[in-house]
Protein backbone atom coordinates (compact mmCIF):
# COMPACT_ATOMS: atom_id res chain seq x y z
CA UNK A 1 0.00 0.00 0.00
CA UNK A 2 1.52 3.65 -0.91
CA UNK A 3 0.44 6.23 1.28
CA UNK A 4 0.49 9.88 1.78
CA UNK A 5 -0.40 11.57 4.63
CA UNK A 6 -1.69 15.81 4.02
CA UNK A 7 -0.39 17.21 7.31
CA UNK A 8 -2.25 20.18 8.67
CA UNK A 9 -1.39 18.58 12.65
CA UNK A 10 -4.86 17.08 12.53
CA UNK A 11 -5.59 15.46 8.84
CA UNK A 12 -4.55 12.33 7.92
CA UNK A 13 -5.41 10.24 4.44
CA UNK A 14 -4.26 6.66 3.28
CA UNK A 15 -3.91 6.69 -0.58
CA UNK A 16 -4.09 2.64 -1.95
CA UNK A 17 -3.54 2.18 -5.22
CA UNK A 18 -6.04 -1.11 -6.60
CA UNK A 19 -5.47 -1.84 -10.07
CA UNK A 20 -5.77 0.91 -12.45
CA UNK A 21 -7.81 2.96 -9.56
CA UNK A 22 -7.10 4.18 -6.34
CA UNK A 23 -8.86 3.90 -3.17
CA UNK A 24 -9.07 6.96 -0.93
CA UNK A 25 -9.16 6.21 2.77
CA UNK A 26 -10.39 9.89 5.10
CA UNK A 27 -8.95 8.75 9.03
CA UNK A 28 -12.35 10.58 11.11
CA UNK A 29 -13.58 12.80 12.36
CA UNK A 30 -14.43 14.53 8.97
CA UNK A 31 -17.63 14.04 8.51
CA UNK A 32 -17.13 12.55 4.96
CA UNK A 33 -17.61 9.01 3.73
CA UNK A 34 -14.48 6.26 5.37
CA UNK A 35 -13.61 5.42 1.66
CA UNK A 36 -13.33 7.62 -1.58
CA UNK A 37 -13.06 5.82 -4.35
CA UNK A 38 -11.34 7.79 -7.80
CA UNK A 39 -10.38 6.09 -10.83
CA UNK A 40 -7.43 8.38 -11.97
CA UNK A 41 -4.81 11.05 -10.77
CA UNK A 42 -7.16 14.19 -11.39
CA UNK A 43 -10.01 12.42 -8.92
CA UNK A 44 -7.49 11.19 -6.48
CA UNK A 45 -6.54 14.82 -5.97
CA UNK A 46 -10.10 15.63 -5.72
CA UNK A 47 -10.55 13.46 -3.12
CA UNK A 48 -7.79 14.75 -1.52
CA UNK A 49 -8.58 18.17 -1.47
CA UNK A 50 -12.85 17.15 -0.80
CA UNK A 51 -11.48 15.24 2.81
CA UNK A 52 -8.97 18.31 3.24
CA UNK A 53 -11.51 20.92 2.93
CA UNK A 54 -13.94 19.34 5.13
CA UNK A 55 -11.20 19.67 7.68
CA UNK A 56 -10.26 22.67 7.31
CA UNK A 57 -14.55 23.76 7.35
CA UNK A 58 -14.76 21.48 10.78
CA UNK A 59 -12.00 23.69 12.11
CA UNK A 60 -12.86 26.77 11.09
CA UNK A 61 -16.61 26.01 13.15
CA UNK A 62 -14.37 25.03 15.81
CA UNK A 63 -12.85 28.50 15.60
CA UNK A 64 -16.11 29.73 15.61
CA UNK A 65 -16.91 28.57 18.71
CA UNK A 66 -19.25 25.60 17.72
CA UNK A 67 -19.38 23.20 20.82
CA UNK A 68 -21.64 20.89 19.46
CA UNK A 69 -20.21 20.36 16.00
CA UNK A 70 -18.42 17.45 17.33
CA UNK A 71 -18.50 15.52 20.66
CA UNK A 72 -15.26 13.39 20.79
CA UNK A 73 -15.49 9.77 22.54
CA UNK A 74 -13.78 9.19 25.57
CA UNK A 75 -9.81 9.54 25.68
CA UNK A 76 -10.28 11.13 22.50
CA UNK A 77 -9.10 15.35 22.55
CA UNK A 78 -11.92 17.57 22.68
CA UNK A 79 -11.91 20.53 19.77
CA UNK A 80 -11.40 23.04 22.16
CA UNK A 81 -7.78 20.91 22.83
CA UNK A 82 -7.33 20.37 19.39
CA UNK A 83 -7.15 24.19 18.85
CA UNK A 84 -4.95 25.09 21.71
CA UNK A 85 -2.50 22.17 20.93
CA UNK A 86 -2.66 23.49 17.01
CA UNK A 87 -1.73 27.33 18.18
CA UNK A 88 0.78 25.56 20.11
CA UNK A 89 2.59 23.30 17.37
CA UNK A 90 2.16 26.76 15.48
CA UNK A 91 3.78 29.30 17.67
CA UNK A 92 4.87 27.61 21.02
CA UNK A 93 8.57 26.88 22.02
CA UNK A 94 8.74 23.81 21.79
CA UNK A 95 11.41 20.92 22.55
CA UNK A 96 11.66 17.28 22.27
CA UNK A 97 10.33 16.56 25.51
CA UNK A 98 7.01 19.11 25.09
CA UNK A 99 7.04 17.29 21.34
CA UNK A 100 6.72 13.66 23.39
CA UNK A 101 3.99 14.90 25.84
CA UNK A 102 1.83 16.14 22.52
CA UNK A 103 2.82 13.35 21.01
CA UNK A 104 1.64 10.90 23.70
CA UNK A 105 -1.52 12.61 24.71
CA UNK A 106 -2.43 14.04 21.34
CA UNK A 107 -1.53 11.05 18.95
CA UNK A 108 -0.64 13.15 16.53
CA UNK A 109 3.52 13.05 15.72
CA UNK A 110 5.24 16.24 16.67
CA UNK A 111 9.32 15.25 16.22
CA UNK A 112 9.61 13.43 19.95
CA UNK A 113 12.97 11.42 18.53
CA UNK A 114 15.95 11.83 20.43
CA UNK A 115 18.61 9.50 20.59
CA UNK A 116 19.13 10.95 24.13
CA UNK A 117 15.62 10.08 25.28
CA UNK A 118 12.53 12.39 24.91
CA UNK A 119 11.92 13.54 28.73
CA UNK A 120 13.21 16.70 30.01
CA UNK A 121 17.09 16.86 30.31
CA UNK A 122 17.07 20.57 31.90
CA UNK A 123 15.04 23.28 33.38
CA UNK A 124 14.63 24.83 30.07
CA UNK A 125 13.29 21.92 28.34
CA UNK A 126 11.07 21.54 31.68
CA UNK A 127 9.50 24.98 31.35
CA UNK A 128 8.84 23.97 27.62
CA UNK A 129 6.95 21.23 28.62
CA UNK A 130 5.53 23.61 31.20
CA UNK A 131 4.33 26.83 28.10
CA UNK A 132 3.06 23.14 26.71
CA UNK A 133 0.74 21.83 29.61
CA UNK A 134 -0.27 26.41 30.04
CA UNK A 135 -1.26 26.57 26.59
CA UNK A 136 -3.36 22.73 26.72
CA UNK A 137 -4.69 22.46 30.19
CA UNK A 138 -6.24 19.24 29.45
CA UNK A 139 -2.69 17.81 29.26
CA UNK A 140 -1.55 18.77 33.07
CA UNK A 141 -4.44 16.26 34.07
CA UNK A 142 -2.79 13.79 31.82
CA UNK A 143 0.64 14.02 32.36
CA UNK A 144 0.72 10.84 34.60
CA UNK A 145 0.03 8.90 31.64
CA UNK A 146 3.59 10.36 30.41
CA UNK A 147 5.31 7.55 33.02
CA UNK A 148 4.58 5.08 30.43
CA UNK A 149 7.43 6.30 27.92
CA UNK A 150 10.20 5.17 30.20
CA UNK A 151 11.76 5.30 33.83
CA UNK A 152 12.92 9.05 33.58
CA UNK A 153 9.37 10.33 32.39
CA UNK A 154 8.02 8.46 35.39
CA UNK A 155 10.73 9.46 38.40
CA UNK A 156 10.15 13.16 36.69
CA UNK A 157 6.39 12.68 36.52
CA UNK A 158 6.47 11.50 40.17
CA UNK A 159 8.49 14.56 41.04
CA UNK A 160 7.08 17.64 38.93
CA UNK A 161 6.01 19.65 41.33
CA UNK A 162 9.23 19.63 43.27
CA UNK A 163 10.99 20.92 40.29
CA UNK A 164 8.51 23.36 39.62
CA UNK A 165 9.32 24.43 43.10
CA UNK A 166 13.19 24.55 42.76
CA UNK A 167 12.62 26.22 38.91
CA UNK A 168 10.69 28.92 41.22
CA UNK A 169 13.55 29.29 43.29
CA UNK A 170 16.28 29.25 41.60
CA UNK A 171 14.87 31.80 38.99
CA UNK A 172 14.42 34.29 42.34
CA UNK A 173 18.05 34.48 42.88
CA UNK A 174 19.56 33.11 39.82
CA UNK A 175 17.28 34.31 36.95
CA UNK A 176 19.39 33.38 34.19
CA UNK A 177 20.47 29.96 35.67
CA UNK A 178 18.23 27.24 37.69
CA UNK A 179 21.46 25.10 39.34
CA UNK A 180 19.46 23.36 42.13
CA UNK A 181 16.48 22.21 39.47
CA UNK A 182 18.80 20.94 37.54
CA UNK A 183 20.58 19.03 40.18
CA UNK A 184 17.43 17.41 41.13
CA UNK A 185 16.38 16.26 37.56
CA UNK A 186 20.10 15.02 37.06
CA UNK A 187 20.21 13.04 40.28
CA UNK A 188 16.30 11.68 39.77
CA UNK A 189 17.05 10.56 36.08
CA UNK A 190 20.22 8.85 37.18
CA UNK A 191 18.11 7.06 40.08
CA UNK A 192 15.42 6.06 37.21
CA UNK A 193 17.66 4.45 35.32
CA UNK A 194 19.60 2.82 38.39
CA UNK A 195 16.43 1.19 39.31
Amino acid sequence: MKATEVRAYLVHIEVEVVGDGFVVADVPPSGLPEKIVAKDRDDLLGAVIKIAGSYYDSYQRVLAGDPSFYRPSEGEMSWKDRKLLTQWLDNGRRGVSSNAIATRLSGIGCGAESPFGNYPHDPSDFLRCEKLLDAVPSFRDRLDEMREESPEWAALVDAWEEIRFLIDLDRTETPERAPRAYKRMHEICEGAREA
